[in-house]
C-alpha cells in the first residue's frame, strides 16, 4: 500500500513539474511575441511619440529576459510587457478569462480524478497485486531454497 501511495505522489509531482515547465515556455513565448511586436511597431514608425520612460522600461525588460531564473520572474516580466504593449497601443488590458477557464478546467479534472479513484482504485490495487504476485512468489521460493541450502550444508 505504501508503494502505491509513493507511486501516486511521484506521478502527482511529475504532473506538477510538467505543468510548471509548460507555463515557463508559454510565458517566454508571450514575452518574445510582445517584444517582437513592440520592436516592429517602433521600426515601422507607428509609434513615433513613444515617451523616453517607455523606451527605458522596454530596454530594461529586454536585458532582463535572458537572466530570468524562476517562473515567477518570467510571469511578472510577461505581465509588465503585456501592460506596456497595451499602453502603447491604447488597448484595454486583457481580462483574466484564461485564468478563470484554467481554474474551471482544473476543478473538472480534479472531480474526474476523484471519481476515477473511487471507482477504479480498488480494481487497480487488485490488478497491481496480480501483476506483482509471480515476482513476489518467485522471490519467496528463491529465499526458501537459499535458506534450505544454508541449513543443509553447514
Amino acid at each position: 500500500m505504501k508503494r502505491i501511495i509513493l507511486l501516486g505522489v511521484f506521478i502527482s509531482l511529475s504532473v506538477i513539474l510538467m505543468i510548471n515547465s509548460a507555463s515557463a515556455v508559454e510565458y517566454r513565448t508571450v514575452i518574445e511575441y510582445n517584444t517582437n511586436e513592440i520592436i516592429s511597431q517602433i521600426e515601422n514608425g507607428k509609434i513615433n511619440n513613444m515617451p523616453e520612460e517607455w523606451i527605458s522600461i522596454f530596454q530594461k525588460m529586454k536585458l532582463k529576459f535572458n537572466n530570468l531564473k524562476t517562473i515567477y520572474d518570467i510571469k511578472i516580466l510577461s505581465e509588465k510587457l503585456t501592460e506596456l504593449k497595451s499602453t502603447i497601443k491604447n488597448i484595454p488590458q486583457p481580462t483574466c478569462i484564461r485564468l478563470i477557464l484554467q481554474f474551471i478546467f482544473s476543478l473538472i479534472l480534479a472531480i474526474i480524478g476523484t471519481i476515477f479513484g473511487i471507482l477504479f482504485g480498488p480494481i487497480l490495487v487488485i490488478v497491481i497485486k496480480l501483476i506483482t504476485f509471480p515476482a513476489i512468489l518467485l522471490a519467496k521460493i528463491i529465499t526458501f531454497i537459499i535458506n534450505l541450502i544454508t541449513v543443509l550444508i553447514p
